[in-house]
């Protein structure tokens, strides 16, 4: 899910974008996707609410996101 699209951007050549090699860029997301939530516009970081998920049970949700190696997001 992310070497292909790097490689086919041809960041992989620039610093090792799309691995988890020692030396490459640490961009990572990491999610439970098994954790089952309900979407609350009220909620999103966006100050555009609309959507028809509102109230929506799902699977999946994101617990951090490292971008450069530095922690950008970090569920409370």
């Amino acid at each position: 899910m992310s070497y292909n699209p790097a490689r086919v951007l041809g960041l992989d050549k620039l610093d090792g974008r799309g691995t988890l090699k020692v030396g490459a860029v640490a961009d990572i997301a990491i999610a439970d996707p098994d954790e089952k939530w309900i979407i609350d516009p009220e909620q999103f970081q966006s100050k555009g609410k609309n959507t028809p998920f509102g109230g929506t049970f799902v699977y999946g949700k994101v617990k951090m996101t490292i971008v450069d190696g530095n922690v950008v997001y970090q569920q409370k």
